[in-house]
């Protein structure tokens, strides 16, 4: 009963690590498996199985309580994945990692957005995804509105400053925010960036550096 699970990203793609111990008093691995901690983790193999064997402490930043900073933390976290590159070892990019998941459980963007579309809710400005945000039509819905925060219906897209977005884009945030896993690519959630950073920036004065630059780095990546 005492011991961790751990979802780990690296290089090589996700591991699930048991942590030995990690919720007695006594276990070395409390702070370095804490929220804001940055450590350098050891593992080993038995049996097909990951286990963390050590784990050294390189900085603790617990989190301020100021508005945007945990959402911020998290493409931050994301970034560090995204952008990790060390010419000694070769290592590629994880963006193709990132991208390639079938399964949207163990989606890390699908993860994130669920988290800042949730996030901007609890702040009192979610997103109107049921119907049209101007005229309240269920019908013929084609873009998206970030100064209304909402779906857009062909016949209000001319009047308002909305942007036209793909069907599969709008299905995609649907199921979003009403938080519906499916089976399918994570790279159908990537216009989903662009969104969602225009929403909050928007409605809650918050840009998030590190969502900006992975937004940038996407389009980048398949321009």
């Amino acid at each position: 009963n005492a011991d961790g699970i751990l979802e780990v990203l690296t290089p090589e793609g996700f591991f699930t690590v048991q942590a030995r111990g990690m919720f007695t008093m006594t276990s070395p691995f409390q702070a370095v498996t804490s929220l804001g901690a940055w450590a350098q983790l050891t593992l080993s193999v038995s049996k097909k199985k990951h286990y963390l064997e050590k784990a050294s402490l390189i900085k603790f930043a617990p989190l301020p309580d100021k508005e945007g900073l945990l959402a911020s933390m998290m493409m931050q976290v994301a970034l560090q994945i995204l952008l990790f590159n060390d010419s000694k070892l070769d290592s590629p990019m994880l963006y193709p990692l990132l991208v390639g998941f079938r399964n949207q459980d163990h989606s890390p963007i699908w993860h994130w957005l669920k988290f800042l579309t949730s996030y901007a809710a609890l702040q009192g400005v979610p997103m109107m995804i049921d119907s049209c945000v101007a005229c309240q039509s269920k019908e013929k819905i084609v873009g998206v509105s970030t100064p209304l925060g909402g779906l857009i219906c062909q016949s209000c897209l001319g009047e308002t400053d909305a942007k036209p977005y793909p069907a599969l884009t709008l299905t995609r945030l649907r199921q979003l925010h009403k938080q519906t896993t499916i089976t399918g690519l994570d790279q159908d959630y990537l216009p989903l960036v662009s969104i969602i950073h225009d929403h909050l920036e928007y409605h809650l004065d918050i840009d998030i550096e590190g969502l900006k630059t992975l937004r940038l780095m996407m389009h980048k990546i398949h321009s």
